[in-house]
């Protein structure tokens, strides 16, 4: 038989001082039954309360009962509170993010308290770093919060062997943490993260290269070596990243060739939106035709659905047609919400058609289509169910009562949809893509995604939706930090407001005022510094627009359909491209529009690669 553990309390409940006999009970009072009785009571009950602690003091020669334990030891007491400290990171990555009634600005007071946490860590010293891996390695069960804390602390940590000793306990840690790994390590300063990460690339577990290569995009650090070395890799976690990469890395024409040859050959459904996807970032206008291409093959109709809200996104005021046959034979939320983005005024019949449809997310999504085109501002105050999640042996139960809360919603009545298109409906131009009931420019986007209202889903589909558009690279990100995100906001808004757009324009037709900065010189990958070389090294280089880079020439054509646009380009040869449907000819490429390279995220000291002594030197999250 199998050894039992003894039933007995493992603690210790006997007292390490012997306490003190109890002293004898008082004498029971008699209950007064008179007037008299009961003022003597009183009097008597009256005594000065300074006679009370002589009676109580010891007696001479005995010593006095200690109440408190032993002092411990100064390194114990630190390590108790760099505990604390992990635990309130590692709760603080869930309460970071905001739930169904908080907005995005509302999570600044938990980052605070969050990096609150992180400078208190750093300031116990070095006797706490050990404590990191120990308290990941407690952990009974997969805990993505652990991962992000050990990820999150480390690499706010002055040093090199910090992240080093965060990627040995990554790699012995179960697949269900890699995305507390990678908020961790995402959102941590130090650069000592990019080299780790790069060093990580070359590992033979497919998921450690998807991390690190989900890490360095989210950082804006892929190195141009390190796609280079995995276009060959055929695993399905990493292929799709790499096609994901190759929207900023390599020279242009070199990336558009492994694209479309991507685009051409893979069956993989999920590689060939990432590959159709970085082909749109490079503003390649062929891409626009491989996506129709996919959309109208009988051959793959799940790739088709797939593609259609990015067409969505990119297409022209002829797709049409081709978006409501979709819309009309198997309407899904995403499709309609990709149809509100494209802002045709012809789609609203169908739009209100849906809203009879039996599916719930469907009509949200047409009702949230409507709004979006025409900014009528139909609303209403419902009360909704909050989302409770209970394990399975609860679900069945029953008879447990859901909280419900009153939020603002979209009207999804058909009745006040049809009155108000019956009305206003005609002032909209149909020539036009519209956005609120007016003409789109891409402001509306940068309006949408400061908006306090706007939930994370939809800020996400939004800032997607401003890159194919504009063109514009920004490391801004949703799930950034709340005060680099609004600084970021700050910076976007002026440069989409200093691109001159045509107003009611679809797609990349609006992106052709917008100028683009010099090239840049292939980026390396970086490295660990060697003993002889400058600190300066141990920290990549910033990513400037400018730089000793010869500025590309400047040339205006004219293209049919299209308006006139500034092409720049940098010895690129118009035959080399691939057409959709695999002919090959000549046509006018759309380059690359004012592209904004990321700044490093951190800036400082270089990378140092001694244990720190006494207190712990963090890096700033925020430059």
């Amino acid at each position: 038989a199998p050894p039992r553990q003894p039933l007995l309390p493992h603690v210790i409940v006997e007292p390490r001082v012997p306490l003190p006999a109890p002293t004898r009970p008082p004498p029971r009072t008699a209950r007064p039954s008179t007037l008299e009785e009961l003022e003597a009571f009183a009097s008597a009950s009256a005594a000065p309360i300074d006679d009370e602690p002589a009676a109580l003091e010891a007696p001479p020669g005995e010593p006095a009962v200690l109440y408190f334990e032993p002092a411990i030891a100064e390194v114990d007491a630190l390590r108790h509170l760099g505990r604390d400290c992990l635990e309130d990171i590692a709760g603080l990555r869930n309460l970071r993010k905001p739930n169904a009634l908080e907005s995005w600005i509302d999570q600044g007071p938990f980052e605070q308290r969050l990096l609150d946490n992180l400078d208190a860590f750093a300031a116990l010293g070095g006797a706490v770093l050990p404590l990191v891996s120990l308290f990941h390695a407690e952990a009974r069960s997969p805990d993505p919060e652990r991962a992000f804390a050990v990820a999150l602390t480390l690499g706010c940590i002055e040093g090199s062997d910090t992240v080093g000793a965060a990627v040995m306990t990554l790699k012995q840690s179960p697949p269900e943490e890699l995305p507390g790994w990678l908020e961790g390590f995402w959102l941590a300063p130090s650069p000592a993260i990019d080299v780790a990460m790069v060093d990580l690339c070359a590992s033979s577990r497919p998921s450690l290269v998807a991390l690190a290569l989900d890490v360095l995009w989210a950082r804006g650090r892929t190195p141009d070596d390190i796609v280079m070395s995995l276009l060959d890799r055929s695993e399905p976690e990493i292929t799709p990243r790499v096609a994901r990469a190759l929207a900023t890395a390599l020279p242009r024409s070199e990336a558009i060739d492994h694209l479309e040859r991507i685009c051409g050959m893979t069956s993989d459904d999920d590689l060939f939106l990432a590959a159709v996807e970085s082909l749109l970032h490079r503003a390649h206008s062929p891409a626009v035709d491989i996506l129709r291409s996919s959309i109208d093959a009988r051959s793959s109709p799940a790739r088709g659905r797939r593609a259609l809200p990015l067409l969505c996104l990119v297409g022209r005021a002829g797709d049409l047609d081709r978006l409501l046959a979709a819309a009309n034979a198997a309407p899904t939320a995403r499709l309609l919400r990709g149809l509100g983005r494209f802002g045709h005024v012809e789609s609203l019949g169908t739009l209100l058609n849906l809203l009879e449809h039996g599916d719930k997310d469907v009509v949200a999504a047409a009702a949230e289509a409507l709004e979006r085109i025409t900014g009528a501002g139909l609303r209403q105050t419902i009360e909704e169910p909050w989302e409770v999640e209970l394990p399975p042996e609860a679900s069945g139960a029953g008879g447990i009562a859901v909280p419900a809360r009153r939020v603002e919603r979209i009207v999804t009545d058909p009745a006040p949809w049809s009155a108000w298109l019956r009305d206003k409906a005609r002032r909209l131009d149909p020539k036009q893509k519209t956005r609120g009931g007016g003409p789109f420019t891409p402001l509306h986007i940068v309006t949408e995604i400061e908006a306090k209202t706007t939930p994370l889903e939809r800020r996400e589909e939004a800032f997607l939706e401003l890159r194919l558009v504009t063109g514009l690279s920004s490391p801004f990100s949703p799930h950034d930090w709340v005060a680099r995100q609004q600084r970021h906001l700050t910076e976007l808004r002026a440069q989409v407001s200093a691109a001159a757009s045509a107003p009611g324009a679809w797609s990349i037709a609006a992106r052709r005022d917008v100028v683009a900065p010099p090239a840049k010189p292939r980026s390396p990958s970086p490295r660990a510094p060697s003993a002889d070389a400058p600190s300066n090294l141990a920290e990549p280089s910033p990513r400037e627009p400018g730089g000793a880079v010869a500025p590309r020439s400047e040339r205006r054509r004219s293209v049919q359909a299209r308006g006139a646009r500034l092409d720049r380009r940098e010895g690129a040869d118009p035959s080399g491209c691939s057409e959709a449907r695999g002919q090959r000819r000549k046509h006018d490429d759309v380059d690359p529009v004012s592209r904004v390279d990321r700044a490093p995220r951190v800036r400082g000291a270089a990378v140092s690669a001694e244990q720190p002594s006494g207190r712990c030197r963090r890096r700033p999250i925020l430059p």
